[in-house]
């Protein structure tokens, strides 16, 4: 971030993309490290992007589109869903969703856009299959997604291009599931 305002004179958009995932586990399965791990990456990682984010956003002039910085954190389908075997992941993805909420209402009227993505399924590095568990995994997945085909990342990129153009400047606090319909069902 300070590399950016440096170079370009000023941050004025954040996309917070990384994340971890501990595997499949109930609660009861899942040690406390991994826990431990997942909220360090998934939800602190993002709070202290959008913490320094938001400073360095809130010393600049708003540009011609009002807006003084745009900020969209990738969250998942799994924070706003109960989906089995993902306690640690959901636990840390739903604090990014209540964060996001919290920085647009306390930010917007300072006129920061704070808006989050929750994506269902990926085939990602993330997820790509290491063995026949996985695969069949996937094959599950997918019959549970409405639409008949797993989401890309292109799909979650024009949404991100979307939130951070000028057609979205009144768009903040919005939680956009790109999920297949998922959290429909």
């Amino acid at each position: 971030m300070t590399r950016a305002a440096t170079e370009f004179g000023r941050l004025d958009i954040m996309i917070n993309n990384a994340g971890v995932f501990t595997g499949l586990h109930t609660i009861i399965d899942e040690t406390e490290d991994l826990y431990d791990s997942a909220m360090a990456v998934n939800a602190k990682g993002v709070w202290l992007c959008c913490k320094y984010a938001i400073t360095q956003m809130l010393t600049q002039e708003p540009l011609e589109t009002a807006s003084r910085g745009k900020i969209v954190n990738i969250a998942s389908v799994t924070a706003l869903i109960g989906e089995g075997h993902h306690s640690a992941h959901s636990a840390s993805k739903a604090a990014v969703v209540n964060l996001t909420l919290q920085l647009a209402v306390t930010f917007g009227p300072r006129r920061i856009n704070v808006n989050a993505l929750c994506p269902g399924f990926i085939p990602t590095a993330m997820t790509r299959p290491t063995n026949a568990e996985t695969e069949e995994r996937h094959r599950g997945a997918l019959q549970g997604t409405p639409w008949p085909r797993f989401g890309t990342p292109k799909d979650v990129a024009q949404c991100v291009l979307f939130l951070t153009s000028s057609e979205a400047e009144w768009v903040t606090g919005a939680i956009l599931s790109v999920d297949g319909g998922v959290s429909a069902k």
